[in-house]
């Protein structure tokens, strides 16, 4: 992206794809946009430490995030480029609502899109017979979404919580000083910035969002 935006024609001679003469006319940007590279894992990290102009993480911890940030800084100064200007994004999942009991469950009904098949998030709480109970309900809890439900037979719910507490910002408003208290644990660690994705009450979120997380974490 980077190449084809700012070189013309456009060249790449890489160990699997390869470009030749690339002349595309719909790139007028200036400067080139900003490319972010999704990335969790030490190949993709290597890569766009060295390609991109941020990384975008998906459902990280702070431990996990605080090892791929400080994997990248330390790219990039072996490759001699400056990190000022680099960008870290970390991607959460959102549901803080009036109803505390209504946000759990929310949660819970879509915990199987964080990625609970990642064994080196997961296994940072739950243990190895945990992680292989929840391999083997895979396909209910992924179903729990259009089900409309929050639970999954054989699946005890205190292991659905706490996939819930661990990879999501989730709590009632009165809760929103501790979610706020995590989101400045990820600033301090290093990332830049936070992509929320908000399921309900998403002009509640934005206007809490706007009063009470940015001006506190700012």
């Amino acid at each position: 992206m980077k190449g084809a935006t700012t070189t013309r024609p456009f060249n790449y001679d890489g160990e699997l794809f390869k470009i030749e003469n690339y002349n595309p006319q719909w790139p007028t940007a200036t400067p080139p946009p900003f490319v972010y590279a999704g990335a969790n894992k030490p190949q993709m990290l290597k890569m766009a430490a060295k390609a991109a102009d941020g990384i975008f993480m998906s459902d990280l911890s702070v431990n996990l995030a605080r090892n791929c940030i400080n994997d990248v800084l330390g790219y990039r100064q072996e490759s001699g480029l400056s990190s000022d200007a680099f960008r870290f994004n970390n991607f959460m999942a959102w549901y803080v609502y009036d109803d505390a009991a209504e946000a759990r469950f929310e949660a819970r009904r879509w915990i199987g899109f964080r990625a609970l098949f990642r064994d080196y998030m997961m296994k940072e709480f739950v243990s190895d017979a945990e992680f292989q109970l929840l391999l083997a309900h895979m396909p209910d809890i992924y179903a729990m979404a259009p089900k409309n439900t929050d639970r999954v037979d054989g699946v005890p719910d205190e292991l659905l919580d706490r996939c819930v507490d661990k990879l999501t910002l989730t709590g009632g408003v009165d809760e929103l000083d501790g979610i706020i208290e995590h989101l400045l644990e990820f600033k301090a660690i290093g990332v830049t910035e936070i992509c929320l994705e908000l399921k309900n009450h998403q002009a509640h979120g934005i206007k809490l969002l706007g009063e009470r997380v940015l001006p506190a974490i700012e």
